[in-house]
């Protein structure tokens, strides 16, 4: 994902909001916040993304959006890829 969308990113993090903004901007219209919330929920459990210390507690709505800290992972999977999903 960070290679997708490299403006989203600073260094190695990003936030939710800033995330939502940069897929709307690459797909050249809003992008729902429920199903970029699940591919980011999808994209931890399998070790695509880290989360950050202080996130909020799942289920997360949109208003908390900015305070979901990402990080990219400190290591990439056996395969060196990403799934689908990700290709946002």
């Amino acid at each position: 994902m960070p290679d997708n969308l490299p403006a989203a990113w600073s260094e190695d993090s990003t936030n939710g909001w800033v995330l939502l903004e940069a897929v709307a901007d690459n797909r050249g219209h809003p992008w729902p916040w429920p199903s970029l919330c699940q591919t980011l929920q999808q994209a931890v459990t399998s070790r695509r993304l880290e989360l950050g210390d202080g996130n909020p507690d799942l289920p997360y709505s949109r208003d908390l959006a900015s305070q979901i800290r990402l990080m990219r992972p400190r290591q990439i999977s056996p395969e060196g890829t990403y799934p689908w999903y990700l290709d946002l």
